[in-house]
């Protein structure tokens, strides 16, 4: 289980990289890439179905800004850990959860 260790990332960084970039761009910003793939796969999926900036933005923003809290923090996190606990069923449909 790869972990992410601390780097100087900005949870307010994260959080808007998350909003503007297809709901994943905190994402790859902090190192979490599969689930930057899952969160644009879903975010391609769903967007014919919202405007561009769906609710998936706001829920991504947010937990980009729980993960870049403990990052700040000076914790390490997993590469697929998530910050919302029920986000982890969409990106574990996506192929992008913790062995």
């Amino acid at each position: 289980m790869a972990q992410i260790e601390p780097s100087g990332q900005n949870a307010i960084v994260v959080a808007l990289l998350n909003f503007f970039v297809l709901g994943c761009g905190g994402y790859f910003y902090i190192g979490q890439k599969k689930k930057a793939i899952g969160g644009l796969i879903f975010s391609v999926v769903t967007c014919g179905f919202f405007p561009p900036i769906s609710p998936w933005n706001w829920l991504a923003a947010y937990d980009g800004y729980l993960i870049g809290q403990k990052l700040q923090n000076g914790e390490a996190v997993r590469e697929h850990e998530v910050g919302l606990g029920f986000l982890g069923g969409i990106f574990g449909i996506l192929g992008a959860k913790d062995e």
